[in-house]
């Protein structure tokens, strides 16, 4: 039998199989106009968060001194050295040195060097406060506060004994909050304190008290506190206007102390006395 050879004929495309090709097509098209539409949306939003960086992460007063205020608050124990002038009244730093820890335990010295001006230590264990006085041999005891607040109000040189902003770090650390009591901040740039970077920060409170405070940038201390008010004179005087400058050199957070140092005895030869007074000079 002779051989056949099929032939395949070609076959001609319907119009289903074109539209289908077509609508193929047509989607692809689609699916990358929307991905471009995408990825402009993402970029455009990308920018925008970019440009608004510095925006979000620029500190502020407010954010400054709340992180200041959880910095104090925050540690249970605090070291502090520091040197305190009140101008026009006294230019000679007074030198504080302090070992505080909560509730209420005090080790703390002051000093005015360079002068004849007796120097003071005062102890606190919790339950008694010691006030020695080297030069006069004279120490008092007295029963001591129940809180850090009280405690450093009876020690520090300078302020009010129930205010103590004219050091913030102190003020911060015996538990005052400015959340709530001030009525304006200012940011005004950055200094050195030593060797501290610090924001410079002006307040203003809401009972009309106004300072300058240094806050570094990074571990939120306060490094120095410059207050300006008034100090009231007998009759017929005006109120003197006075510049406090409270600069910490040191500053600890969490020291570990040994209890010792927070309990006093008085060296031979001492007198115990009711309250402290100089001498009579024979």
């Amino acid at each position: 039998m002779p051989a056949t050879n099929d032939i395949v004929e070609p076959t001609e495309r319907s119009e289903d199989d074109e539209r289908k090709g077509k609508g193929l097509h047509t989607s692809g098209q689609r699916s990358s106009v929307r991905m471009l539409i995408l990825s402009a949306a993402i970029l455009a939003f990308l920018g925008a968060v970019v440009a608004l960086l510095p925006l979000l992460i620029r500190p502020n007063p407010e954010r400054i001194l709340k992180m200041a205020s959880d910095a104090h608050s925050a540690i249970n124990a605090m070291h502090m050295r520091a040197q305190v002038t009140i101008e026009p009244l006294i230019k000679v730093p007074i030198e504080i040195t302090a070992n505080l820890e909560r509730p209420n335990k005090l080790h703390g010295t002051i000093t005015l060097k360079g002068t004849k001006a007796p120097s003071m230590l005062m102890v606190s264990d919790g339950k008694r406060i010691w006030t020695f006085v080297k030069q006069w041999k004279q120490c008092q005891v007295e029963p001591a506060p129940k809180d850090m607040a009280s405690t450093w109000g009876m020690f520090k040189p300078v302020g009010k004994r129930d205010d103590h902003r004219e050091n913030m770090a102190a003020a911060l650390f015996c538990g005052f909050k400015p959340e709530g009591n001030v009525k304006r901040a200012k940011l005004l740039g950055t200094e050195n304190i030593g060797h501290h970077k610090c924001h410079m920060l002006h307040i203003t409170y809401a009972d009309g008290f106004e300072q300058l405070i240094h806050v570094g940038v990074k571990d939120s201390f306060v490094w120095q506190t410059v207050t300006k008010t008034h100090l009231s004179m007998p009759p017929p005087l005006p109120p003197i206007e006075i510049i406090i400058t409270s600069k910490c050199t040191s500053i600890v957070p969490n020291p570990k102390f040994e209890q010792r140092q927070f309990t006093f005895t008085p060296p031979k030869g001492t007198r115990m006395v009711e309250s402290l007074s100089p001498p009579k000079e024979d």
